[in-house]
């Protein structure tokens, strides 16, 4: 808000040079003139050309030089830093003399607010970004603070996200995994996405327990019996599915690998020269698997001596296989 009105006083200033600008930009001419006098009192009359800069009681009266074609001898503005004897700089318009003014000229104020509306466009952007990083620091916090609905396996805590797929995400061991991290990321889709609330699940859940001081235990299969509409994301039979890989990891992590490099073994130029089975094969890491609500699932291989892009293998829930791939830009299915 300090900002803001600090930015709006900017603004306001800016205009005031601008219209004390408009009205003197005629006054082209000069002419020098000096202190003479410094007194007390009231002299000014708003009809009075002379004293029409003298707006407190407070006073100097200025003579000015002859022959400059300056109509008047001498003019009075307010008293401040001009004392006796000091000279002032008075610019007129030389077709109308009662138009004048006394110490800046009008390019003195033009210049001036241009300066101010500059520092004016200073304050708005440090303002934008000010927003920009507040916005983000209280997501962040809020990101931080949020409590996640989760379902816990023996396999790792699954977290419910709503982007796109509905499902449960995580992140279990994958100690096959022999050529980097030893963990592979998990997600199953929910049982039905049409059964869904529309209003949103978290949406849901702070409508519910608004106002509650106690920890709250997110846990899917705890939260059902307080709202029954989440029963459309608990974990079913994708997760089911799921569960059957994860308790044969190793006979599985073998099939996947195997079927990658016996389908690449004799394919020149996307493996490397006199690359034998097994080197194929210890090459491959398995970095995602996904079941889909059809039961389709699809393992990630993110990691191999394979000259591919975005290679993929699909176990379809009729007993069939696919590799997926591209190759340079072009999109390859394989049955």
């Amino acid at each position: 808000m300090l900002v803001l009105a600090a930015t709006a006083v900017f603004i306001a200033a800016g205009i005031w040079q601008m219209n004390i600008y408009e009205q003197y930009k005629s006054c082209t001419s000069e002419v020098t003139g000096k202190v003479v006098n410094e007194s007390f009192g009231r002299i000014y009359n708003s009809d009075d050309v002379q004293t029409k800069f003298v707006t407190s009681e407070r006073w100097i009266q200025i003579e000015v030089e002859t022959g400059s074609g300056f109509r008047y001898s001498s003019v009075y503005a307010n008293s401040g830093s001009k004392k006796n004897n000091k000279k002032i700089t008075i610019y007129f318009d030389p077709n109308d003399p009662d138009n004048y003014c006394i110490g800046n000229s009008p390019d003195y104020h033009k210049t001036t607010a241009v300066i101010i509306f500059a520092a004016s466009g200073i304050l708005v952007l440090f303002l934008v970004f000010i927003m920009v990083k507040s916005d983000r620091y209280y997501k962040l916090q809020a990101k931080k603070q949020r409590k996640y609905i989760y379902f816990d396996t023996p396999y790792c805590r699954f977290l419910f996200v709503d982007s796109g797929e509905i499902g449960f995400e995580g992140e279990v061991e994958w100690e096959y995994n022999l050529t980097g991290e030893k963990t592979c990321t998990v997600f199953f889709e929910t049982d039905s996405q049409a059964a869904a609330p529309q209003i949103g699940y978290y949406g849901l859940i702070e409508k519910k327990f608004f106002g509650r001081e106690e920890e709250l235990d997110l846990d899917i299969n705890k939260l059902v019996f307080e709202i029954p509409q989440l029963r459309a994301i608990k974990p079913g039979k994708c997760y089911n599915e799921l569960e059957k890989i994860l308790l044969d990891k190793q006979r599985r992590d073998h099939e996947i690998r195997k079927m990658v490099a016996d389908h690449f073994l004799f394919r020149p130029g996307l493996i490397r020269e006199n690359s034998t089975e097994q080197e194929l094969m210890d090459s491959i890491e398995i970095s995602y698997i996904g079941v889909s609500r059809n039961l389709d699932t699809q393992f990630g291989i993110f990691d191999s001596d394979v000259y591919v892009d975005d290679l993929r293998v699909i176990l379809k829930a009729d007993g069939s296989k696919e590799i997926r791939y591209s190759n340079d830009g072009e999109c390859c299915d394989v049955l």
